[in-house]
Order: C-alpha cells, then structure tokens, then sequence
C-alpha cells in the first residue's frame, strides 16, 4: 500500500529506485498466449513479482506490518470506518488514465480516509524489473496541485491507499478501467493469506465500470446492494466534510 504525508519521502524513493531492479523469469516473444499465461502464472514468477511488490509497499509504508490492508473496526474513533471489517470498495485504475481523473479519485478517497477503500493497480508501470516509473506515477496521483514541484519543494498530497495486486484483478476479472467494486463478506480469518480467497463462498460484489464519477458508481452499487455503509459514503460525500 502506498501512501504519503510528504511528498518529499517519495522523492527520495524515487531517486533510490533509480537502479534498483528485482530479477524475474523472462516471457519470450512468442505468439502463443497460454505460453505467457502459463509463464505469468507460474509459482516462480508470482513470488518474485511479489516480492518485488513487498518491497515497494515496505518503503512507502514503513509501518505497515502486512503487505494487506489492515482490517479495522467501526470503533476505532481515530479513522473513519464507514465499512464493516469484511467489506471492501476497489478503485481498479492503470497509468492509461488520466491523471485529472484519478486524481478526482483520490480526493474522494482522501476525503473519506477508510482504509477498507482503495485504489488498486494491476502491475508496475514500464514493467516489474524497475520501480521508479511507478513512484514517479504515484507521485502524481498524491500530490494535489498539479503545479506544484514535488521535486524542490513541499507539496500537500493526498492520503489515500494505492495496491498493486494483480491477483485482484484476476479475481474480479476486470478487464477495463475505471472500475469501483463494493465487495462483502469477505474471510479474514488469516491476515497473510488474500482477502479475497476464491473458498469464501460467502462473498458479494458489486461492480461499476466505465468513466463515471466515484459518487454516481457508489449511487448505482448502492441501490443494488441495499448497503447501509455505502449510503452513509453518499451521505458523506454529498454533504461535504467538516
């Protein structure tokens, strides 16, 4: 999960990943498609595509214990909680969209500060072997004024939660972004295995694509879903913050 309160940290990051690189098996340039898939499938592949993703989540978020998103009670008064433990709403973006909206996005996101939503990403930019595209397009998803250097000066960024999780995607099949998932019902019962197990028979999800507003997706999921915790995320973001 990436986050930032100075974006300056991130910059230092950025000038650090630089060089950095992680190994990992090479797909050949071949027109087979199970080929690749079966490559971008494999146990070797997955692990260090995920070690590399650890690794990127540990430096912009140093105190996170986990690679997951920490689940949270509705009775923890120093976050909002607008949704239960077992809930969750998935912002699937990619760096294909425009920064404008997906900055949009993420003032919503900021707004509410619900650790339960986040904004998801399929991979890397440019590729795994190298993190410094993906730090330089995190950097211009959180830093709110477009204008602002965040290279020589101190600009405000946004705090909001960035996953890069592929096998998210995989789980939801989202084939095209924008997309917003409201998600319940979810297993927590082991914090290191994905939250969203295929086993859990007992999931719901709900799921608006296309370039839409985060509001108006929220308003079609919530009719759907009859869920209290998304009318109160309207609620919220209707009326405004004070």
């Amino acid at each position: 999960m990436a986050t930032a309160g100075d974006m300056s940290d991130v910059n230092a990051l950025i000038d650090k990943a630089e060089k950095q690189q992680v190994a990992v098996p090479q797909i050949k340039d071949n027109t087979n498609a199970k080929e690749t898939a079966r490559v971008f499938s494999s146990k070797e592949y997955q692990k260090r595509l995920h070690e590399q993703i650890d690794t990127l989540k540990s430096q912009l978020y140093p105190d996170s214990k986990s690679s997951n998103p920490t689940p949270i009670s509705r009775k923890e008064s120093h976050q909002n909680a607008f949704l239960m433990p077992d809930e969750r709403i998935y912002l699937f973006v990619s760096s294909s969209m425009p920064i404008s909206t997906l900055k949009t996005y993420a003032a919503d996101l900021d707004k509410l500060k619900d650790p339960n939503i986040i904004m998801v990403m399929r991979g890397f930019v440019g590729g795994v072997q190298r993190m410094k595209p993906t730090l330089e397009f995190i950097d211009s998803i959180l830093t709110k004024n477009p204008n602002c250097d965040s290279l020589r000066e101190k600009c405000d960024a946004y705090h909001i939660g960035i996953n890069i999780d592929p096998l998210l995607f995989s789980r939801y099949d989202i084939r095209s972004v924008p997309a917003i998932m409201y998600a319940r019902g979810l297993s927590l019962t082991d914090p290191e295995t994905n939250q969203d197990s295929k086993d859990d028979t007992s999931l719901d999800a709900y799921m608006v694509s296309g370039d839409v507003s985060f509001e108006y997706s929220l308003d079609v999921i919530e009719k759907k879903s009859k869920s209290s915790q998304i009318q109160n995320i309207l609620k919220k973001l209707r009326r405004g913050f004070y």
